[in-house]
């Protein structure tokens, strides 16, 4: 993982697991901050999406990716993460 995310394990073998499920997995997976900045992702969402690992990073925010019927439910569960 790009080294602005901070590992959630000091265990190198669990850390290389995770990033090998991460990387490898069929299904999109994005990391992103409150403020919507994409963090990080896997390979296919540029495959789903067509967008490329650097226009990716150069969206304003991950809510450019979002489908608009899943828009109302992803905001709301931001909302959740911000209220504790």
């Amino acid at each position: 993982m790009p080294a602005r995310i901070k590992p959630i394990t000091s265990s190198p073998q669990i850390a290389t697991d995770f990033e090998l499920f991460f990387r490898m997995s069929a299904d999109i997976m994005l990391v992103a901050a409150l403020d919507g900045t994409i963090l990080d992702f896997n390979n296919a969402i540029t495959r789903i999406s067509g967008y490329s690992r650097d226009e990716l990073f150069e969206l304003k925010g991950g809510w450019d990716i979002v489908l608009p019927e899943d828009l109302p439910h992803a905001m709301d569960q931001v909302r959740l993460l911000r209220e504790g």
